[in-house]
């Protein structure tokens, strides 16, 4: 039978070699020399009699049939993980383990300020591993490839656990010298005629200002798009451009030549709210309930939106 001829550090190294396709990024992972993982890839190649990974003109590729391995262990290999650690203790002074979280870099930038402080404090060898945010968030959280989404969307599963970190609400902002915007206030048709920085997280046009100039028989030019909200603002800050954008990022670029400014008679934007999301496979592991609630307790020290 197959099964015999694997166990567990065998499969762990297997998913390790899958997901990096290269023998020392995968040796690191595991945390074995690198020797050691040539010698499992050896084994796994004899009991598959399948190479597994071959090499090409751009490093080492699955086969067919790794392909198909590396699924079938996605769906196995991080439940029976997860129902391990259910029961087990966890002691953040002494952990080394590792999280992953996915999240724009706006999240990034509001939460880590309050967070790392804590965590050199109560968990010094807990590694946070950021991931950038894309469009299969979801399918990402499901397979187990993070521990957490931290943004605004909603998940489109229905099974997955959701809480509310903190607020936000989005200002308009020039840099200080603007050619042709000297006061802080703008009718909705300049600031449609402007130059504009976009932020998009996953490609997709439009949004909240797109619909309202829609409304009013306008559009406007994006002459950049980009999927980063700290470079949208050093942009802005060299330029005549002007860009939208939660002010809770604002909050942190004192040291930018921006000003903040309102369109006249456009009705304040509502606050909308930034979630942590976690799938069931995580929610009794205990590394993840203490996480969890440190950032529930983090997130309470962010400064209050101004009114």
């Amino acid at each position: 039978m197959l099964l015999s001829h694997l166990d567990w550090n065998l499969l762990k190294a297997l998913r390790a070699l899958l997901e990096h396709q290269s023998v020392t990024e995968a040796a690191q992972a595991v945390g074995v020399t690198q020797s050691a993982m040539s010698h499992s890839l050896r084994r796994l190649r004899e009991t598959f009699d399948d190479p597994i990974l071959v090499n090409s003109a751009q490093g080492m590729k699955m086969t067919s049939r790794a392909r198909d391995l590396q699924q079938a262990l996605a769906q196995s290999l991080s439940p029976l993980e997860a129902a391990l650690a259910a029961h087990q203790h966890f002691d953040p002074s002494s952990s080394q383990d590792r999280i992953r979280i996915l999240s724009h870099d706006y999240g990034e930038t509001i939460m880590l300020p309050a967070l790392l402080h804590a965590l050199a404090e109560r968990a010094p060898g807990l590694e946070l591993d950021l991931v950038t945010g894309h469009r299969l968030d979801d399918h990402a959280l499901a397979q187990g490839d993070v521990d957490l989404i931290i943004g605004a969307d909603n998940p489109k599963a229905g099974h997955f656990r959701q809480r509310p970190l903190w607020q936000d609400q989005l200002v308009t902002v020039v840099s200080q010298d603007h050619p042709r915007i000297s006061g802080d206030t703008v009718s909705l048709q300049d600031f449609a005629a402007e130059s504009h920085v976009f932020i998009t997280k996953t490609g997709v046009q439009g949004g909240p200002m797109d619909n309202r100039l829609k409304e009013a028989g306008l559009s406007r030019h994006k002459r950049v798009v980009t999927r980063h909200f700290n470079a949208a603002l050093v942009h802005v800050a060299a330029s005549d451009m002007v860009v939208t954008l939660p002010w809770r990022v604002l909050n942190l670029s004192a040291h930018l030549p921006l000003k903040q400014i309102t369109l006249i008679d456009e009705p304040k934007p509502e606050p909308w709210a930034v979630h942590m999301t976690w799938a069931p496979l995580t929610h009794e592991q205990p590394k993840m309930v203490w996480f969890r609630a440190l950032l529930v307790e983090m997130a309470k020290t962010l400064p209050a939106l101004p009114r």
